[in-house]
């Protein structure tokens, strides 16, 4: 006599999330531009990133999808424009598109989940995230990459060689990026380089300081001289009216001297604030 047993194996459905043919894990936090997950850096109001996302189903029975929902404070700028199949056979595959369109500057973030009939990874969930630019912080992307930079490493506010000064910074004072570089300016002659400060040597407290710094000519880059008496919690833009001078047909030489009045403060400190608007 022979007993003969059959197990029957019911099919199960298997889901693998891929971008740029990179596959996503279920619950990653960590958007990347390898997975396309990282949009990238976008000008704001007048550009938008399409990324492509694959949905693979690997078991050996259909894959139900329900509606991709979009999370986060900043999910607006975010939008699904093309949805996937609500099921995928066996073996089969189905894509959706998201397109992000950044409302306002800086990093914007959001989450992608959709619930599924896998049995240990429903909802399926991933962050997402692009940067939006103004124009002028566009041209210094664009400066940037230029310089061989790209990625996060080309954005305005980046310190890719870890010398504490942004590529927005260099290129507002001409300063290359191949390398660190925290070189000053020249007081008079000089081309390049971070803002030179001074103040007279009297022998006492000083009764004026003086800045002078480069400026990149018609680029939309604001730059604000600023000083603060005896705390550098708190500075206050220059008043007095600086002196403009033509270096070449995109630098000029700006210097300003600003009188500290009376009570003389004991120690002084200014800066040049450098913004894109």
């Amino acid at each position: 006599t022979y007993t003969v047993t059959v197990s029957l194996i019911p099919p199960v459905s298997e889901i693998v999330v891929l971008g740029n043919a990179t596959s996503i894990t279920d619950g990653d936090a960590t958007p990347s531009l390898a997975d396309f997950t990282d949009f990238g850096s976008i000008p704001v109001a007048s550009g938008t990133a399409v990324r492509s996302f694959t949905i693979q189903n690997t078991g050996t029975g259909p894959l139900t999808l329900g509606t991709l929902i979009l999370g986060g404070t900043q999910s607006a700028d975010f939008s699904v424009t093309t949805a996937p199949a609500v099921s995928v056979a066996a073996g089969g595959s189905t894509s959706f598109q998201i397109t992000f369109d950044p409302s306002a500057a800086d990093l914007r973030t959001a989450t992608l989940s959709f619930t599924n009939n896998d049995s240990d990874e429903s909802p399926f969930n991933f962050s997402i995230q692009g940067i939006g630019y103004t124009a002028t912080e566009v041209t210094v992307v664009a400066w940037a990459e230029s310089q061989g930079l790209s990625g996060p490493a080309a954005a305005p506010s980046a310190t890719p060689f870890n010398d504490g000064v942004s590529n927005l910074l260099k290129n507002a004072f001409n300063m290359p990026l191949t390398g660190p570089n925290v070189s000053g300016l020249t007081p008079g002659t000089g081309t390049s380089g971070l803002p030179a400060i001074t103040a007279p040597n009297t022998g006492g407290p000083p009764a004026s300081i003086r800045i002078e710094y480069i400026r990149r000519i018609g680029s939309g880059l604001i730059y604000t001289p600023l000083y603060s008496l005896n705390d550098l919690s708190h500075f206050t833009p220059m008043t007095a009216t600086p002196t403009v001078t033509p270096i070449d047909a995109n630098w000029e030489r700006v210097v300003v001297n600003q009188p500290l009045g009376l009570p003389l403060p004991k120690t002084t400190f200014s800066r040049v604030s450098v913004t894109a608007p």
